[in-house]
């Protein structure tokens, strides 16, 4: 069952800086009671599978809550993702969240291109670009470095992406655990 919340947590809680994310198999009821509630409880970023973006924009518009569209998840091909991410500016993302897999090498020769081009794309509608780091890539060691391949190649943030407790991936914060750019 879907449900709104922050990383980890059971229950919504607020905060100015507060990310909230809707579970992707979140019913439309689930999803409009969801969405009922976000734009006046402290969430700034609400994100969502691309499937809800639609209904997102459509209530959150006129509050101050951006809606990031979380695109196809690990394993699903760049130039699919890359599609994904025209698909969810045209719809009116505010954000796009990318998900990485792998880590150390791997991870800077994966898709540098294709990000590269989201963030063009995301920067030309006024959108962001936040790209989700699997756990594995962000030892201590190697975040520096994975700090600045991600802003070389234009991501606005990163974000390190987990397991929450319902067994479900989540993004932080991005400004709490990873990096968020200057323009």
């Amino acid at each position: 069952m879907g449900r709104a919340g922050q990383p980890g947590e059971t229950e919504p809680s607020g905060g100015a800086a507060s990310e909230w994310w809707l579970e992707d198999d979140a019913g439309a009821a689930e999803v409009q009671a969801a969405l009922a509630v976000i734009g006046g409880a402290g969430c700034a970023v609400l994100q969502v599978h691309p499937v809800h973006l639609a209904a997102a924009v459509a209530v959150l518009r006129p509050t101050v809550v951006r809606v990031a569209a979380r695109i196809a998840g690990p394993g699903a091909l760049a130039t699919t993702k890359l599609f994904d991410v025209g698909e969810c500016l045209r719809l009116g993302a505010d954000e796009i969240a990318w998900p990485l897999e792998g880590g150390g090498e791997d991870l800077f020769f994966a898709c540098g291109v294709e990000i590269a081009a989201a963030a063009a794309l995301c920067h030309e509608a006024g959108a962001r670009l936040k790209l989700l780091l699997p756990a594995a890539a962000c030892a201590p060691a190697a975040l520096p470095a994975v700090l600045e391949w991600a802003r070389r190649r234009g991501a606005d943030a990163v974000a390190v992406c987990g397991v929450g407790a319902a067994g479900s991936g989540f993004s932080a914060p991005a400004g709490a655990v990873a990096g968020v750019f200057a323009p």
